[in-house]
């Protein structure tokens, strides 16, 4: 298992224990990996708290490229999430993380394209942290002008009320902020540069 190479999914994750059973599957051990997928089944009665220690355990190798987490229940992620030494890590997918209350540092991946965001109606806040920055941010305001990462080429954003209004396509407060980014779409609103359209 250890040759693992290309595109791997692990699915019902709701099965694993706890920290130590999810760190058995040596995900850091397996360099070979391009892409990563871990899902739980999206059902009522989540626990939070093993939510986050099996996604702690599931720490994937630094040379992983793509990266998707669907229907985690856990509040918060863990902090390898948004570790700089994933020097390779272009893409993330993150769905229906209802109860999350707050982003991983993004800022902090050097190579990050592409980032989708869909369904986190839990957020209750975004700060410095989003932005992998250590010092607050002035005036609820949520992405710093230097704080996500300029290598980021799409960010996709669905269902995430904070978000959607703070980052809303030309309209939004913090839209200055990531007009920098070549495709930014916000419910269904898209920017390509100078193009603005409904699709």
């Amino acid at each position: 298992m250890q040759r693992l190479c290309g595109s791997f999914s692990i699915t019902n994750l709701e099965n694993v224990a706890n920290f130590g059973e999810a760190k058995a599957a040596l995900l850091d051990n397996k360099k070979y990996l391009n892409k990563l997928e871990l899902q739980w089944d999206n059902h009522e009665n989540v626990d939070a708290r093993r939510n986050e220690e099996v996604l702690a355990g599931l720490k994937p190798h630094r040379g992983l490229r793509e990266l998707e987490i669907k229907n985690y229940g856990g509040l918060m992620f863990p902090s390898w999430l948004s570790d700089p030494s994933f020097h390779k890590l272009e893409r993330i997918d993150i769905q229906k993380s209802q109860n999350c209350i707050s982003l991983p540092a993004f800022g902090q991946l050097p190579v990050l394209k592409s980032l989708y965001i869909d369904g986190m109606r839990g957020l209750e806040c975004i700060d410095s942290h989003f932005c992998g920055l250590g010092q607050p941010l002035s005036n609820a305001s949520i992405i710093a002008d230097e704080g996500l990462p300029t290598s980021l080429q799409n960010l996709i954003i669905m269902e995430c009320d904070l978000l959607s209004v703070r980052c809303h396509v030309e309209e939004g407060e913090d839209w200055n902020k990531i007009k920098f980014i070549h495709n930014v779409e916000i419910d269904g609103y898209s920017s390509c540069i100078d193009r603005y359209m409904v699709v």
